[in-house]
């Protein structure tokens, strides 16, 4: 999760970010073609990080 702090004046808040990576497979051509669920993830984590999220 991420904080995004914001200020208003004197005040204070903390919105913590939940981000979801969907990963998928429909065929056998996907996995044998280097799309794995775990390509996927890896992917996305690689993203995430990127971006600054933790993962």
């Amino acid at each position: 999760m991420r904080d995004l702090i914001l200020a208003s004046n004197a005040f204070y808040f903390s919105l913590k970010l939940n981000i979801v990576g969907d990963m998928r497979v429909s065929t056998q051509g996907q996995t044998r073609d280097g799309y794995s669920l775990k390509y996927q993830e890896e992917e996305i984590n690689i993203y995430c990080e990127e971006q600054g999220f933790k993962t």
